[in-house]
């Protein structure tokens, strides 16, 4: 009886021990791998989307980065000149509100104003690209037409895709970087967490409006301030580092690809009604210049072009 109650034991132990070891394995088939060199390959990552494989060609997209904020009375109008843009180029240009000086500001608009050069700017102003417009890298919303019709007539060698998922309160994130040609230069890929179109937010925010007495103006006898002002695509968390993260320059060839995985915790949103978005973005290292960009939706795989 005994040596059959110890067999017993013995088997019951042998088969925890396999529970245990196939729960392991479950979970470690859960991690996420990435071939680094191949995004048209399926990745085994969990509830992750393949992207397609490289286009023949990459369309030109362009980040409107807007140094604006809540206090500065000349916004609303700059603000609305950008989101015409934007609306009028559905997909070929994006924006980033870079706040300054008030609740919705973040540390990444100091680190770019001094990566810039600029650590006084003009509110509001803004970057094309990080390109310079007659002379000057910083202009106002009047000089982005011409600025943004300029680059968009350019043909580029290098895109981007996104494909994300919310799992356990994190977000998975592989950002694809392709290449059509060998580019010169070394590139960083830099990724932002934004959330779009915020109006009611723990702070009580209003728009100063210069244009409250302006007839004709938009924002004509909307109030100054303006309450429930939308604000559009506030960066909530910066996902690389703030000049971006360095690209294998071995990917960077004639057919190269290379994916950048990112984890992060879901953030907090300031509007319960608002989007996050994801905008990645490839810089030259040398120049700060923008060379193409990708806005998705957080949840949605966005392929090239």
């Amino acid at each position: 009886m005994i040596k059959q109650t110890n067999m017993k034991k013995l088997l019951l132990l042998i088969a925890s021990t396999g529970f245990l070891f196939s729960s392991c394995q479950k979970d470690e088939s859960m991690s996420p791998t990435f071939d680094l060199q191949s995004p048209t390959s399926r990745i085994s990552a969990p509830n992750s989307a393949a992207v397609s494989p490289l286009p023949s060609k990459f369309l030109k997209k362009i980040l409107v980065e807007e140094y604006v904020g809540t206090s500065y009375p000349l916004v609303p109008e700059a603000n609305y000149d950008l989101q015409q843009l934007v609306s009028t180029n559905r997909d070929r240009v994006f924006s980033v509100g870079m706040h300054f000086n008030d609740p919705l500001a973040t540390t990444q608009t100091s680190k770019m104003l001094a990566a810039l050069g600029n650590t006084s700017p003009t509110i509001p102003s803004g970057t094309v690209d990080r390109q310079v417009v007659n002379g000057l890298l910083f202009t106002d919303s009047k000089t982005f037409p011409n600025a943004i019709a300029r680059s968009l007539s350019r043909s580029q060698n290098c895109g981007i895709a996104i494909s994300s998922n919310v799992l356990k309160r994190k977000i998975n994130i592989n950002i694809y970087c392709g290449f059509l040609a060998t580019m010169p230069g070394n590139y960083n890929i830099t990724a932002y967490l934004v959330e779009d179109k915020i109006i009611n937010t723990p702070f009580n925010l209003q728009q100063t409006n210069g244009f409250d007495q302006t007839f004709g103006s938009h924002f004509f006898h909307l109030g100054n301030p303006i309450p429930y002002y939308a604000q559009y695509n506030v960066i909530s968390k910066v996902l690389t580092n703030s000049t971006g993260d360095a690209i294998n320059p071995n990917a960077n060839i004639a057919g190269g690809t290379y994916i950048h995985p990112i984890i992060v915790d879901v953030p907090k949103k300031l509007d319960p009604n608002s989007k996050f978005k994801i905008i990645a973005f490839l810089t030259n290292t040398s120049t700060n210049e923008i060379v193409n960009v990708q806005e998705a939706e957080l949840g949605i795989l966005k392929d090239w072009n």
